[in-house]
């Protein structure tokens, strides 16, 4: 079939898809502080689920579309909801929302659910169970 742009072969460059997942590896980070960890001036690394939940903490500390750096499926759009003055049930219907979106763009993530929103004065205390290709968890994160 011919392409009205007859110059672009589409396949080059493309990557093969493939089903398997690479192991998932991040560096380790300390929440409390929110800095990486440091072991004799290395990084240190953690894998699977221990490497998702850094992954997830990053994702719903990151403002979604604000960092070319990041594509636009990464980050939340919780930012939005501020100054809103909407009814407390459809504000917190939000930010699960926008929890949800922000969690699940991660393929090693497969569902979240029993997600719980606390809004604070300056902060969403939120608590949800993941279930990753690695197994469950339990997250609760300060957003």
């Amino acid at each position: 079939m011919s392409s009205i742009f007859p110059f672009l072969n589409s396949n080059i460059d493309r990557p093969q898809a493939t089903n398997e997942l690479k192991l998932f590896e991040e560096i380790a980070w300390d929440f409390e502080n929110n800095t990486p960890l440091i072991v004799d001036g290395e990084f240190k690394k953690v894998q699977k689920n221990d490497a998702l939940k850094v992954w997830i903490y990053k994702a719903l500390k990151t403002e979604r579309y604000k960092y070319t750096i990041y594509s636009w499926n990464y980050g939340n759009e919780l930012e939005r909801l501020i100054g809103t003055n909407n009814y407390p049930e459809m504000i917190k219907s939000q930010m699960i929302r926008y929890i949800n979106e922000a969690i699940l763009s991660n393929p090693y993530i497969n569902s979240i659910s029993n997600i719980t929103v606390s809004p604070d004065s300056d902060k969403i205390n939120a608590s949800f169970e993941v279930k990753t290709i690695y197994g469950n968890m339990e997250v609760n994160a300060i957003v």
